[in-house]
């Protein structure tokens, strides 16, 4: 018999085209699932490598063995009469032929249907044509089995919005609501639901040395079928170009879709260096937590970052917004805060002089420069710059946020509701914007709806401590005091950094008269930062909820003479301690030359203001003038002033029962006085907790005198007893579970 019957006799023949066959269908199927699963490209090349290796092993071990009824034996030991050669022919024929067919079949799907894979080109009318044009971009998965590389895949991400949210008539999904579904296994449908888009644009970053495998995918959100997909592997060297090339393409792909304008070029991350980019990203991950911590850490990076790249203008505008962070969280002082940001946002506009964003950043620095300077026409005015800024940059929440809060500082509610649902068509689960909602309601007296908003905020960003602080001031503005400051200690125990969460919560339990329970906190507050204001104004208060008035006095002066400042309220509680008590002591025209002294132009009510602090000062002398008035012309003249100034700055000053109480009782409107003294009463202990400084200054004697008003102060006392064993009993529950 030759060798080749041989071969055939053995099956050797029919082994080989049986090998090849699905060797070859291996692959058609490994190509799909690889892509799709975001597998390197190394992994499809080991796979046909390890295939062609087999092929040999495979045909030896045929020539050798054989399959008979008892199991595989050696070809040698099998009888040629008890062969079964023919039978196995049969059934490798078979299993050939089967293969054979699915891979023919494998072929002309992909060839002329496209199953398996998504058009590498866009297909036109695919997405819905209702709606204005929308897409998501979601968090890149990171696919490189290391974890800090995290920041690298969601950088890309963060660079993709940035250059997509540049088309004109295209809305995107801010970076916000598309990060709350990182990590999550949500239908693309139901995200795009949430989002409120019609196209969704995913994929996967696989970093490898100097190597990366990008992989991205635009899916239509009604159907779930794919609009455009591409993969790219390259070197880390090509990581803008891939950048430019995933979003000219999936804009190609939307116009193609919804008609959207394509524009002449979508601008990236503005560096080529590497090392800096990579800094950039983790930059933004450390800004994006907005803690003590991470604030510092994102501002050390941004600076590596410039380092490395001193033209990198991204990285300048990062670290400018780092800054006023820092600034809104106390973790800098103002003006150094502020001083930074306006050189590097100036820097920028130097370089690109139409830059909104350095431009924006400019006007808000300008805007709290005008409060500290305490001109608040200048202040309130920003509202309509604001209004022009956010009309051209839409998903820029930070501008969104602080144009709300004006229209709420001059009365229209309705305005700053408006911006706000705005920001959260963009943004649905941005946390931030939903914080800034509920302080609208909020100052609106619409607690129960800021209740049930902070809830919302507090599920999407469960460790953010500014929620769990608004939370227990809607509690507190509720008369839920003892729940509002619960909810005060989760606020710093989430971020036990921040000093000024201690702080407060050792304020109102002074107010309240708990000082040993509130030694516990200011002591926590002292540990972490000994010399900031309002760590320092809770000395004084110590003092004065002890019983010791002269030693609380003197401090209260030390501190003004130190000039503490206004954080959180801590100059002003500290000088309306001062006042009150010089007050007690008849000692009126000496206190209002130690406050002229120490803020020159004070008691020229018909001239602006020095600073914030001199305004605030002309407010909390307004009792002392009117003891030192023998007609009260003088008072009068001054609180006329005061309150024409507000008038003519645009602020809302007619909503709030306490201010109206004092502009009209120091204005000689005596039944208008304490109609709104009934009024702010009705408020309750809770969210007044300062009323005793409030109402027990001897120029407020003839206001405190009204029967009505004598009933609601009385009734103030009896509820204090109550709120306080209310808090005491849920300190003593908070220490039985720790």
């Amino acid at each position: 018999m030759s060798f080749f019957a041989e071969l055939k006799r053995r099956n050797v023949v029919r082994v080989a085209a049986a090998y090849l066959v699905i060797s070859w269908l291996l692959l058609q199927v490994s190509d799909v699932l690889f892509e799709a699963l975001a597998v390197p490209e190394w992994a499809t090349k080991l796979l046909i490598a390890f295939l062609i290796l087999g092929l040999l092993p495979a045909l030896v071990f045929s020539w050798i063995y054989e399959l008979t009824p008892e199991g595989i034996k050696r070809e040698s030991e099998v009888a040629r009469d008890g062969s079964i050669t023919q039978h196995t022919a049969r059934k490798l024929d078979y299993l050939t032929l089967g293969a054979l067919v699915v891979v023919t079949a494998l072929f002309f799907a992909d060839k002329f249907i496209g199953i398996g894979k998504a058009p590498t080109e866009p297909v036109a009318q695919t997405v819905t044509e209702t709606g204005n044009p929308s897409v998501a971009v979601l968090p890149f998965v990171n696919m490189s089995g290391n974890k800090e590389n995290e920041y690298f895949s969601d950088g890309l991400t963060e660079t993709l919005l940035h250059m997509l949210a540049q088309v004109p008539n295209l809305k995107v999904a801010a970076r916000t609501s598309s990060f709350a579904f990182k990590g999550k296994d949500v239908d693309i449908r139901e995200i795009a639901a949430q989002l409120g888009v019609t196209a969704v644009l995913e994929g996967s970053v696989q970093r490898s040395g100097d190597r990366v495998r990008i992989t991205a995918q635009l899916i239509d959100s009604i159907d779930g079928t794919h609009l455009w997909s591409d993969s790219f592997d390259r070197t880390l060297d090509d990581i803008f170009a891939i950048q430019d090339e995933i979003a000219t393409k999936v804009v190609s792909a939307l116009s193609a879709t919804l008609l959207i304008e394509q524009p002449d070029a979508l601008i990236g991350v503005a560096t080529q260096d590497l090392s800096a980019y990579d800094l950039y990203l983790q930059g933004l991950t450390q800004n994006a937590i907005f803690s003590y911590g991470s604030l510092s850490e994102a501002e050390g990076l941004f600076k590596d970052a410039l380092a490395q790249d001193p033209g990198f203008l991204d990285a300048k505008l990062a670290l400018a917004r780092t800054y006023l962070n820092q600034v809104n969280t106390g973790a800098i002082e103002d003006e150094k805060g502020w001083s930074r940001a306006e050189a590097l946002a100036g820097q920028v506009l130097a370089d690109r002089p139409d830059d909104l964003t350095a431009g924006g950043i400019l006007l808000l620095i300008e805007g709290q420069r005008a409060v500290e300077g305490g001109d608040l026409a200048a202040f309130l005015g920003m509202s309509e710059p604001l209004k022009d800024l956010v009309a051209k940059l839409p998903n820029e929440p930070m501008f969104r946020g602080w144009l709300a809060r004006l229209l709420g500082f001059q009365g229209d509610t309705e305005g700053a509701i408006a911006v706000i649902r705005g920001t959260l068509e963009i943004d649905p689960l941005n946390a931030r914007a939903h914080e800034t909602l509920a302080d609208v309601l909020s100052g609106d007296d619409q607690f129960e709806e800021a209740e049930e908003v902070l809830h919302r905020a507090l599920e999407l960003a469960p460790d953010n401590p500014n929620i769990y602080t608004r939370l227990g001031g809607v509690l507190r503005r509720q008369g839920r005091l003892a729940e509002g400051i619960d909810w005060n200690i989760q606020a710093s125990n989430v971020d036990p950094k921040d000093h000024e969460l201690p702080s407060k919560i050792a304020q109102r339990l002074y107010y309240i008269g708990l000082p040993e329970e509130a030694d516990e906190f200011r002591r926590r507050a002292e540990a972490i930062a000994p010399t900031e204001g309002l760590v320092r104004s809770l000395q004084p208060l110590r003092a004065w909820a002890g019983g010791d008035e002269q030693q609380a006095l003197e401090l209260a002066r030390g501190l003004i003479e130190d000039d503490i400042d206004e954080r959180q309220g801590g100059w002003s509680s500290t000088m309306k301690l001062y006042l009150n008590l010089m007050g007690d002591q008849g000692h009126y025209q000496e206190a209002v030359d130690f406050v002229e002294s120490a803020y020159p132009g004070t008691t020229a009510y018909d001239q602006p203001p020095s600073s914030s602090k001199s305004l605030n000062a002309r407010w909390l002398l307004l009792p002392t003038f009117s003891m030192l008035s023998e007609d009260d012309s003088d008072a009068i003249a001054k609180t006329n002033a005061l309150f024409a100034m507000m008038d003519a700055a645009g602020f809302d000053w007619r909503s709030d029962p306490g201010i109206v109480m004092w502009e009209a009782y120091f204005s000689g409107d005596a039944e208008g006085a304490r109609k709104a003294a009934l009024e702010h009463l009705d408020q309750g202990v809770a969210r007044n907790l300062d009323w005793r400084l409030e109402y027990t200054h001897p120029a407020m004697v003839d206001l405190i005198a009204d029967p009505a008003i004598r009933s609601k102060l009385n009734e103030y006392q009896r509820e204090e007893v109550r709120l306080r064993e209310e808090v005491r009993e849920m300190l003593a529950e908070r220490a039985n579970r720790t």
